[in-house]
This record gives structure tokens, C-alpha cells and sequence, in this order.
């Protein structure tokens, strides 16, 4: 009765987190016989040589995961009894940890604080790659094709002259050598991370990848209209993240070289995020951590091996919102650098997907406001910029699609108009599509309306873990921790609210509102990959929050906890389909080039894949001729190729 007493005692965040970990406890507990029992059959499987029950790969799965309980098991009892010295251990981390973040910050290198080096990075990669892309449309309008080496030659020349123009004359404290070193660091880094890991998504293969072949082959889209039987979507769709890519592609000679502007701008969305969250937070710990947390957006992290653009133009929308709010701060004079961010990233946004124009009304919202304040030199300024972005990236890099479509269509966004079914009829069933919109919208939240992923239940992680290896989650696209999150979020923000330190709030009153309105008039907002900036708002909320408090603290270790495990399982699932199709795809070419037959015939179920895989081939050095068929009834689902070389047949299959 006396442990009942003390509990009852206990502040709420305290029996919320115990709970948590009751549950857990639980839930690895009777995993644990489960897994004993496992590894009996495992053992004696091993010890016979045969399999004992022909147990599936759902048993398979099942001993991986019931093994992994009886771990943690071991790992959550070893905690509970070692609990005080290993509070106390972390806590010395921390503030160890915290004391060298602070000092960091305020380190020099080349005569530059590492400070002023994270917060100048989002400006030096949006400038270069923007140059890349102007250079690359100026260069096609010549009708220069096949000369991407000079485009990127003249990028970097232009890049470099316009930096050290910059900062030597406008900002002397500054090194434009290490600003500049830093940017092509990080462009490098992402550009050799993702030669490593193959796409496997379907949109990347069967659409993305075949403009970016088609393009670094000679296409001209401002003069060329591609076949539309296999070239349709090429067409008519946006072709920022495409153009890029094909300019790497034909100066690397590697396809999967293209698809690093996904981890390019989770740099600049977490300088972003860096920046801001330090003018609200003392602790440079946690400073780190809300700004991880805010760039581990779960779209982001699903797609960030892929050629998906959802998360791209999340991003680009975030650091719409940041630049336009680095505007708002500056003094009468300056905020040059904001505007060309600004212009930049709404030029990319709308040449990446139609629902790029939503950047206009962020823009026009800022516009609004300043109207509203009495800023009219600053109202002009963006006004301006508007007009700027819809010349440039409408007009001249955006002529195809947008002119092309009008002229041709009587449409600018052709072929989807007025009707939005295109986007999700392919991968929506019609049950949910029935559903009531009020169930589909909170299906944002759910994986499945039922018990087993119920919130706060820890054994919705064992249940639905392969959803978090999904790169388009049609329901629960922000995982399967994401109501947890939102609780934890709003008890924060609760209690700082009650404490009466909510004054930062009223800072990001207005981005927040204006994410809020984005993601509630953005059609099909039920699926997450078209609303990715949502998750921003709640990022928005725990940057601002404050953290004074034991209450706030503990609510936020948990809160840290569940966004690495919702966050990190889709980053992890992503990398781990990668690599293991990079690896059947090293095992496919080198069983292609083995074959002694100067003609390989592929079977696939999607003809468009063929372009990818004849691309592919070349990096392995295989001259042979491909004969492709498409056959829907033997391979129904996936990427996947059989060569018939007399009786061995190879498959390459995708996760």
C-alpha cells in the first residue's frame, strides 16, 4: 500500500513515463519465453540441419523479433536495478556533453566561429546548386546539349567569385575559404553516400530516373517532346530534382549519384533549425537535440535514399519559411541573402511538383503581414521577389511543363487539371477511399483502426514494424509513434503555458498558424507525403517550449526517445532496402556478365524499368544487347528481372 501512497503522489509526466515503461516491460517480458522457446527451435533447426515445422518468413521475422525482446528484457532489468548510478553516470554525460557543445560554438576555424559556419551554410548550397540549375536551363535554351562538365565548371567558378564577393566586402569576420570548403564537403558527402545505396522505389525507377537518363542522353525539353507511350509523366510533370541529378549523372557516370539533393537540403533544413532553436534555448544540448528532432521528419527520413521529391519539397517550404523569417529580423538595410533564399527555393519547389505553387501562398502570407506591420519597403521587396520567381521558374526554367502544357493542353498543370484522383488512385484501395473523410483524415495518425496499434501501445512496434520501411505510407505516414509524439508535444507545451513562459511562442505564432492552414487546404492531406511540412508544426512547438522545469525536461527525454525510434526506424528501413538491393543488383550484373550470350533477355513487370537497367548496366562495364518483355502475371509487385540463360534463371527483386 505504501508504493501505491508514493505513486499517487507522484507529479503526472511521472506516472505517464512509468506507465511507459510498465508497458514495455511488459511487452518484453513475455517476449522473453517467447524467445527462449525460439531459440530452442533455432538450435535444434541447426543441430538437425532441417528445417523442423518448414516455419515462413513470418517465423523467421518472428524469432529475429521475439530474440530482440528477450534483450531488451535483459537490457530494460539490468536499468531498473542499476537505475541510481546510471542517473547519475548520464547525468555527468549530459553536462559534460552540454559544456563542449558551448565552448564548440564559439571555436574558430580560419578566423570563422563554427556558429557563423552553420548559420551562412543554408545560403552557400542554395546558391550553388540554383547557379547549377540556371546554368543548366541557359545552357539547353542555346540548344547546347552534352557539355555538363563546363555547367559545372562555370557553376563552381561563378559560385566562388559571388561568395568571396560577398563576405570580403559586406562581412570581413567572415572566411569565405571554410564557408565554401564546408559546402562542397557537404555536397560530396552526400553525393558518395547515396553512389552507394540504390533506389528502390517504384516512382524512382519507373519515372524519376528515366528523365534523368533522357536528359544526360541529349533530350531538350525546351525543344523536344518524348514519345508518350514510355515518356508520358517526363513530359508534363516538373523537372527540377531530374535536371540536377542528369548533370551528375553525366559528369559521375553513377545514376544514384543524382538523388543527394534530398540529404543536401536536411543540411540546410537542420542549419535552419540549429539557428533558430538557439535563440530559444540556452543548453546547447538541447539545442542539438530540437534540432534533430526537427529535421528528422519522418517523410524525410523514408525517402532520403530515394528519388522521391515529397521530402525535398517539404524542405524547400521550411526553408521558405525560415528565410522569409531571417526577412522579418533584419534591420532597414539588408536581408539580400534572405531574398535570394527566398527566390531560389520557390524556383526549386515549383519545378519539382505542381503543389509547388503552395510556396505562394507562404509567400503572399508574408506579404500580407507586412502590409499589415506598415513594413512597405520590406511588403515591396517580396512582392518583387514574387514576380521574380514566377519569371524565372514559371516562365524560363519551368517551360516545360508549364508553357508547354498551356500551349499544347490549354492546361498548365496537364494532365491532372481539376482532378486529383490521379494522385492517389493507384495506390489507395477503394475501402479506404470510402471511408468517411473525417476517419481518412485521422488515418494520418493510425496505421490501422484497431487494438494492435492502438496508441500507447509498445507492441504496435513488433506488429506493423516493416511499415516504417515503407517510403509511402499510405496511412500512418508519419509512423507509428507519431500520436505519442503529439501528446507529449502538447503536455510541453501545457505546462509551459502554465508556468507562464510562453512568451517565445508568440515568435512562431505565425509560421505554426501558417503550416497549419497549409496542411488542412492541401488536397488528399491524409497521406503524409503530401503534407510533409506538418510535421514542423510540432517541431515548431517543442523548439519554442520551455525547459526550465523538471516537468518539461522529463517530458522530453521521453519525447527524444520516441521521435529516434519512430524517426530513426524509417531512416533505418529505408537504408537497409537499399543496400539490400544494391546487393542483388551487384549479384544481377554480375551474373549478366558472366553470361557468355551477347543478348540477355529480361523480363519485367513494368517496361519502364528498362531504361534504368540498361543505365545501370554501363556502370559495370557490360556491353550487351537487352531484350526486355513485360510479363504482369509472373511478377506482379516490384521491381524484378529474371535472365533466362538456359536453365539458370537470376532475379533481381526490390525489398
Amino acid at each position: 500500500m505504501e508504493i501505491f501512497n508514493k505513486y499517487n503522489k507522484l507529479p503526472v509526466e511521472r506516472k505517464i513515463i512509468i506507465a511507459l515503461f510498465s508497458m514495455a516491460f511488459i511487452v518484453c517480458f513475455l517476449l522473453f519465453f517467447d524467445g527462449v522457446q525460439n531459440f530452442i527451435i533455432s538450435a535444434a533447426e541447426n543441430i538437425k540441419h532441417r528445417n523442423l515445422a518448414n516455419p515462413s518468413l513470418a517465423h523467421y521475422k518472428l524469432k529475429i523479433l521475439s530474440c530482440l525482446g528477450s534483450a531488451l528484457s535483459v537490457i530494460v532489468i539490468i536499468c531498473a536495478a542499476l537505475w541510481p548510478k546510471l542517473s547519475g553516470f548520464t547525468g555527468n554525460i549530459l553536462n559534460a556533453a552540454e559544456k563542449f557543445l558551448g565552448k564548440s560554438a564559439h571555436r574558430r576555424i580560419g578566423g570563422t566561429s563554427i556558429k557563423t559556419i552553420i548559420i551562412e551554410q543554408p545560403f552557400f548550397l542554395i546558391s550553388f546548386i540554383f547557379i547549377l540549375y540556371l546554368l543548366k536551363n541557359i545552357f539547353l535554351v542555346l540548344q547546347i546539349v552534352h557539355a555538363d562538365v563546363f555547367v559545372i565548371l562555370f557553376a563552381l567558378l561563378l559560385h566562388i567569385v559571388l561568395s568571396f564577393t560577398l563576405y570580403r566586402i559586406k562581412n570581413k569576420e567572415s572566411n569565405p575559404v571554410i564557408h565554401l570548403a564546408v559546402c562542397y564537403g557537404i555536397i560530396i558527402l552526400s553525393c558518395l553516400i547515396n553512389a552507394f545505396i540504390y533506389d528502390y522505389s517504384w516512382d524512382g525507377q519507373a519515372y524519376h530516373q528515366v528523365a534523368v537518363i533522357q536528359l544526360s542522353n541529349g533530350w531538350n525539353p525546351f525543344y523536344t517532346i518524348l514519345p508518350e507511350s514510355d515518356f508520358f509523366w517526363n513530359n508534363h510533370y516538373a523537372k527540377f530534382t531530374e535536371m540536377f541529378a542528369s548533370i551528375l549523372l553525366s559528369v559521375f557516370k553513377n545514376i544514384e549519384i543524382g538523388k543527394s539533393y534530398t540529404m543536401i537540403f536536411f543540411a540546410v533544413t537542420l542549419c535552419y533549425a540549429l539557428k533558430y532553436t538557439s535563440l530559444y534555448q540556452k543548453n546547447k544540448l538541447a539545442v542539438l537535440a530540437i534540432s534533430l528532432i526537427f529535421a528528422a521528419n519522418p517523410v524525410v527520413m523514408s525517402q532520403i535514399f530515394t528519388y522521391y521529391v515529397d521530402s525535398f519539397l517539404g524542405m524547400c517550404l521550411i526553408t521558405l519559411v525560415f528565410a522569409c523569417m531571417d526577412y522579418e529580423r533584419q534591420q532597414r538595410t539588408g536581408g539580400g541573402k534572405d531574398l535570394f533564399i527566398i527566390i531560389a527555393v520557390c524556383v526549386f519547389a515549383i519545378n519539382t511538383k505542381f503543389t509547388g505553387f503552395i510556396c505562394g501562398i507562404v509567400l503572399i502570407s508574408y506579404v500580407v503581414k507586412q502590409l499589415v506591420m506598415k513594413n512597405y519597403k520590406k511588403m515591396f521587396a517580396l512582392i518583387l521577389s514574387g514576380i521574380a520567381i514566377l519569371l524565372v521558374g514559371s516562365v524560363f526554367t519551368g517551360y516545360n511543363p508549364y508553357i508547354t502544357n498551356f500551349k499544347n493542353f490549354g492546361h498548365p498543370f496537364y494532365p491532372l487539371n481539376n482532378d486529383t484522383s490521379l494522385l492517389y488512385s493507384t495506390i489507395m484501395s477503394e475501402k479506404f477511399l470510402e471511408l468517411h473523410p473525417v476517419l481518412r483524415s485521422l488515418s494520418l495518425f493510425f496505421i490501422n483502426y484497431d487494438l494492435n496499434t492502438a496508441p500507447f501501445n509498445p507492441a504496435k512496434l513488433f506488429y506493423s514494424a516493416a511499415a516504417h520501411r515503407n517510403y509511402c505510407r499510405v496511412t500512418g505516414g508519419f509512423g507509428l509513434l507519431f500520436v505519442e509524439i503529439c501528446v507529449f508535444s502538447g503536455l510541453i507545451l501545457l505546462f509551459t503555458i502554465k508556468e507562464k513562459k510562453s512568451t517565445t511562442y508568440k515568435k512562431i505564432l505565425f509560421p505554426a498558424s501558417l503550416l497549419l492552414v497549409l496542411a488542412v487546404i492541401t488536397p488528399i492531406n491524409w497521406l503524409a507525403r503530401y503534407i510533409p511540412y506538418f510535421w514542423y508544426l510540432f517541431a515548431f512547438l517543442i523548439m519554442t517550449a520551455d525547459y526550465t522545469t523538471n516537468k518539461n525536461k522529463n517530458l522530453f527525454y521521453v519525447l527524444f526517445m520516441l521521435v529516434c525510434i519512430n524517426s530513426g526506424t524509417f531512416f533505418i528501413g529505408n537504408a537497409v532496402n537499399g543496400i539490400v538491393y544494391t546487393d542483388r543488383f551487384d549479384k544481377f550484373a554480375s551474373e549478366v556478365k558472366q553470361c557468355t550470350d551477347d543478348t540477355i533477355h529480361v523480363a519485367l513487370n513494368e517496361n519502364y524499368f528498362k531504361y534504368v537497367i540498361r543505365e545501370k548496366m554501363k556502370r559495370y562495364d557490360i556491353e550487351k544487347e537487352f531484350v526486355f518483355s513485360k510479363d504482369d502475371t509472373v511478377y506482379p509487385n516490384g521491381v524484378r528481372a529474371v535472365i533466362e540463360n538456359g536453365k539458370n534463371r537470376i532475379v533481381l527483386e526490390s525489398p
